[in-house]
C-alpha cells in the first residue's frame, strides 16, 4: 500500500506499491531547511529556488501514473513555545510547470505572512509537484500533500488547498484558521468582481480541520484536467451534512443564484474578509497539458 492509502484516502490504481516507504525516505533525507528569519518570528526560505531545483520526492517511470511530490516548507514557526501558543494551520499547494507563479506565489505570500491575521499563525506550507505530462490531478495532487501534513508533529487546527494563481490580499483579513465548519476562504475574487463565482461553488481556496477532511476522504482521484474535482467535494461534503454555510453576505446576489433563507451551502468568511487576487492568465500552464 501507500502513503495515503494507508492514511485513509483513495488512491491511483496504478501508484507505485513502494511509495509510502520512498516518499517518508526522502521526505527525510531531502526535505529544505530554512535559510534566513525575517522580524516576524518566521523562517523563510530561499524563494529563488526554481522548479527543478527543488527536493522531488519519488521518481517517475514512463509507465507510472503517479505524481512525483516535493515538500517545500514556505514558513513555519521557528521554536515551539510560539506554536505553542498560536494555532497552527497548513496549506497545500498542487504545482505542476508554472515557474512564474511559483516565483509571484512565493512573493505575495511572503508578505500575507506580515498582516496581523496572518503573523498571529503558526504555518507550513507543501508545494506538491505533478511531475509528467499528464493531464493535472489537482485532487490527487492535495491529497498527497493532506498526508504528507499528516506526518507532522504539529496538530493543525486547519488545512487549506491553495490554488497558485489565487492569493489572499494583503491587508484583506482573511483568517486561515477560521474553519470550525469548512469554508471557503476564496469568496471574494477579483476576476469574478470581487465576489463568489455561484452560490454553489465550493471551488478555490478552502479550508478544512483534519477531521473533516479525512471525513470526506479528501478529494476524488477521478478528476483529470480542469474542474470537477470541486463539484464532486461539494457532493461528498453534502452527503456527510458538512455544508453548514448560509448565503450569509451574499444574499442580495440573485444573479449569482442566492436568495435570502438559503443553506447547504460551503461556509464563507463575513464580506470583505475573503478577498483574493488573481494572477495573469498567460503565466497559466497550457491547458492540453491539464
Amino acid at each position: 500500500s501507500n502513503l495515503a492509502k494507508d492514511l485513509g484516502f483513495e488512491v491511483p490504481k496504478s501508484f507505485r506499491r513502494n511509495a509510502k516507504e520512498q516518499i517518508l525516505r526522502e521526505a527525510t533525507e531531502k526535505a529544505p531547511s530554512p535559510s534566513s528569519s525575517d522580524e516576524s518570528g518566521f523562517e523563510m526560505p530561499d524563494f529563488e529556488m526554481s522548479g527543478s531545483e527543488m527536493p522531488q520526492l519519488g521518481k517517475k517511470k514512463p509507465s507510472d501514473h503517479s505524481v512525483v511530490p516535493f515538500l517545500q516548507r514556505s514558513a513555519h514557526g521557528n521554536s515551539g513555545e510560539q506554536d505553542a501558543k498560536a494555532a497552527c494551520v497548513a496549506s497545500v499547494v498542487p504545482f505542476r510547470g508554472r515557474s512564474a507563479h511559483l516565483n509571484l506565489f512565493y512573493d505575495h505570500i511572503s508578505k500575507f505572512l506580515k498582516t496581523p491575521e496572518a503573523s498571529r499563525l503558526c504555518w507550513s506550507f507543501y508545494i506538491v509537484e505533478q511531475y509528467d505530462t499528464d493531464l493535472f490531478n489537482r485532487g490527487w495532487i492535495f491529497n498527497v500533500g493532506l498526508a504528507m501534513a499528516g506526518l507532522e508533529k504539529r496538530d493543525f487546527k486547519c488545512i487549506a488547498i491553495q490554488d497558485l494563481d489565487t492569493l489572499p490580499e494583503v491587508g484583506g483579513g482573511v483568517d486561515f484558521s477560521d474553519c470550525e465548519i469548512p469554508m471557503q476562504l476564496s469568496s471574494e475574487i477579483e476576476c469574478y468582481g470581487w465576489l463568489p463565482p455561484y452560490a454553489t461553488n465550493a471551488g478555490g481556496v478552502v479550508t478544512m480541520s483534519g477531521e473533516h477532511w479525512h471525513r470526506i476522504n479528501g478529494f476524488s482521484n477521478d478528476y483529470e484536467g480542469w474542474g470537477g474535482e470541486d463539484d464532486d467535494l461539494r457532493l461528498r461534503l453534502r452527503e456527510l451534512g458538512l455544508l453548514r454555510g448560509t448565503c450569509g453576505s451574499f444574499c442580495n446576489l440573485t444573479d449569482r443564484a442566492f436568495r435570502p433563507g438559503q443553506t447547504d451551502l460551503i461556509g464563507r468568511p463575513a464580506r470583505g474578509h475573503g478577498r483574493f487576487i488573481c494572477l495573469d492568465e498567460k503565466s497559466h500552464t497550457p491547458r492540453k497539458h491539464g
